[in-house]
């Protein structure tokens, strides 16, 4: 700023200068240049320096204590527990999240701001009385810290370097068009954006250096709030809040995807927080977690069981903690800890109509093709255990075969060779039943260090763990080629335990002369499988040409070759959906309402760009049809494998009740 400052002054002396002294047209505008130069590159700095950060409200809404008392004056009590200021404002949203926020502008670096204080009522769903407390005061021990000084001074000068590398857009645009009101002016832009450059060139290395200590002060700032929170609801509440949190996040996904599938048959949801909680029910069954008082049990235990990875990275980068850490520390508080397993529910006015207003938001823009259909909790639940029970394969299998397609072999071939396995207790053994776990493992760590390889190659310095030994990224290298070599082999035995299983299944056929059944079936499977893929890739392919017109500032000249694809490569899948709809064979993998949107698509014939521009309404349409479409060879496979997979156990079985 005072180099910016003293160039402005510089520059405007200089340019007055020469068009007072020299009298000529062009040493004025030359003059006018110069000043040009000092006020443009002056603006560049105080346009993002006095820029005001708002954050979007558009998915809260702020309720007084008017609305609803008892929470108003349970935030009190938090607030005077905590020796906190209480919130400016207080707001309400749908997530499953807590957080303080506030507009931030150059004054706010300097002097203090009050706090609004956000509640997600997912949040509020997904936790008790107890720990919906140590998650207000853990919120609330950021308003008192004194370190939200300095947090407040460096997150402004975070987003303002930000903007100046990254969001400079409009000045660009202005710059560009005072270099085009002449060639003299053309020269005098070229000149401020050299000098730009360099300042953004001196911020850019500032930025990562400032940026990685304010995530190391954040980090430190979690931990000093969790330790203000402890002093209030003992160490155990937050910590159990802090582990459900994800899977609680996870779930309230999954209801959003399926009131999103639900728009195509007309049917919308009563009660999203009602059927968020059914959906953390179903989910912790299939987990097999512990639930008590409505809500699963979820600890370090519990992470470390389903945990996909070997490998550890410390994060530099991090805001926050992660959970096991900030657990240790605050059991190192060893703090005593309240209980109160009510639902922080009961603090609200009338909750359930509460519930009904966020819900119906979620469909303020949402236009339906009839009146839409209502489903209680109790038809959501109905419909998720179907959904469960309709994509899961025996449970006799110990789920084996589940999340992974079967790799494909010659069955002739693969049945003449002699099975290790005389039971299929023998052949899902602990040991077998561990290789595809460890496959995904693998194949997630070998995911992990390329990225970390990549992203951290020229930091010398840079270390990951694996199985507790540290490696420097230099010896990133070594260490996946092992790991691929690891993977490769456990693969290797995955899929030997996977045709040993086929043989017990065409031995046990072969018992009743019938062993052309097994290789039938799984010549079928195979023959499903591989036009599953094919279908799926070229979808994904066409996919990503119509994402391109969804990209700011699409050219013409793009749109037109997108569409052009569009119309050659929808032909071709048009045909294929028209053979599909009148094979009966696939009746059972659409609804009316998905079998409508792919006879619509087959039957429309309008351009997806004519003279009036793109035409939205058929580019949805055709968007619509391939994901239908998708969907129905998708479940077909899934059908198809399931089948023969039964007919396989049963197979067995019964072979095993003759021997």
């Amino acid at each position: 700023m005072a180099a910016s400052t003293a160039l402005a002054v510089a520059c405007g002396f200089g340019g007055f200068w020469l068009i007072t002294t020299v009298k000529n047209i062009w040493v004025i505008l030359v003059g006018v240049g110069v000043i040009a130069v000092g006020v443009m590159v002056f603006v560049f700095l105080v346009k993002f320096i006095v820029k005001t950060k708002t954050i979007d409200r558009s998915e809260m809404r702020e309720i007084t204590e008017q609305d609803h008392p008892l929470l108003f004056d349970f935030i009190r009590r938090v607030a005077r527990e905590t020796r906190a200021p209480l919130p400016k404002r207080v707001y309400l949203s749908k997530d499953v999240n807590a957080f303080v926020f506030y507009d931030s502008s150059f004054w706010s670096m300097f002097f203090p701001i009050r706090k609004n204080l956000n509640i997600g009522l997912g949040l509020v769903n997904a936790v008790d009385l107890a720990e919906f407390k140590a998650i207000l005061a853990h919120e609330f021990g950021h308003f008192s810290q004194n370190s939200m000084k300095l947090g407040s001074y460096v997150y402004n000068v975070n987003h303002i370097i930000h903007d100046m590398l990254y969001d400079n857009d409009d000045y660009n645009t202005a710059l560009q068009r005072f270099g085009n009101i002449g060639n003299v002016f053309s020269f005098f832009a070229q000149i401020t954006h050299v000098i730009v450059n360099i300042i953004q060139e001196i911020l850019q290395q500032q930025y990562a250096r400032i940026n990685k200590q304010y995530m190391a002060l954040s980090r430190q700032m979690e931990f000093d709030a969790d330790a203000i929170a402890a002093s209030v609801t003992g160490s155990q509440p937050l910590a159990s809040a802090l582990y459900r949190l994800d899977f609680a996040q996870a779930s309230f996904r999954d209801v959003l995807a399926k009131y999103g599938q639900w728009v195509m048959s007309s049917r919308k949801g009563r009660n999203v927080f009602k059927d968020h909680r059914v959906s953390m029910q179903i989910l912790a069954e299939q987990h097999a977690l512990r639930v008590e008082h409505g809500l699963p049990q979820i600890d370090a235990n519990t992470i470390k069981l389903h945990r996909q990875h070997r490998v550890n990275i410390e994060d530099q980068w991090a805001s926050h903690p992660g959970n096991e850490e900030r657990e240790d520390h605050l059991r190192s508080l060893n703090i005593p800890s309240i209980t109160s397993h009510e639902s922080p529910w009961v603090l609200f006015t009338e909750p359930e109509k509460v519930q009904h207003a966020f819900t119906d938001e979620l469909y303020a823009n949402v236009k339906f093709e009839r009146s839409p259909d209502v489903s209680t909790s109790e038809d959501f639940r109905a419909m998720l255990v179907a959904d469960r029970d309709a994509y899961a394969f025996p449970p006799a299998y110990k789920g084996f075969y589940d999340n992974r397609t079967i790799t494909p072999f010659d069955p002739a071939q693969v049945a003449s060779a002699t099975s290790k396995y005389e039971t299929l207790s023998d052949a899902l053994s602990e040991e077998n039943l561990g290789l595809r776990r460890h496959v995904a493992v693998l194949t997630a760590d070998i995911d992990i260090i390329e990225r970390f390889t990549l992203e951290e190659r020229r930091s010398k310095e840079a270390t990951f763990d694996l199985d507790g030994k540290k490696y420097s990224v230099r010896e990133g290298t070594e260490v996946l080629k092992k790991l691929k070599a690891e993977l490769n082999q456990t693969e290797a035995r995955l899929t030997e335990v996977e045709r040993d299983l086929f043989r017990l299944y065409y031995n046990s056929c072969a018992r009743k002369g019938n062993e052309a059944n097994a290789l039938a079936n799984y010549s079928k499977m195979f023959a499903v499988h591989a036009e599953t893929d094919t279908t799926v890739k070229q979808l994904n392919s066409m996919f990503a040409d119509v994402n391109k017109l969804y990209q700011p500032n699409v050219t013409e000249s793009v749109a037109r070759f997108v569409t052009n694809n569009m119309e050659k490569d929808g032909g071709a899948i048009k045909q294929q959906i028209k053979s599909m709809l009148g094979d009966a064979a696939y009746d059972s993998f659409y609804t009316a309402a998905e079998r409508k949107t792919l006879q619509d698509f087959v039957d429309d014939h309008r351009k997806y760009f004519n003279s009036a521009g793109l035409n939205s309404e058929a580019i949805q349409l055709y968007s619509a049809a391939l994901q239908v479409y998708g969907n129905v060879m998708i479940n077909r496979g899934f059908s198809v494998t399931r089948n023969v997979l039964t007919d396989q156990l049963d197979e067995i079985n019964a072979a095993l009740m003759v021997a």
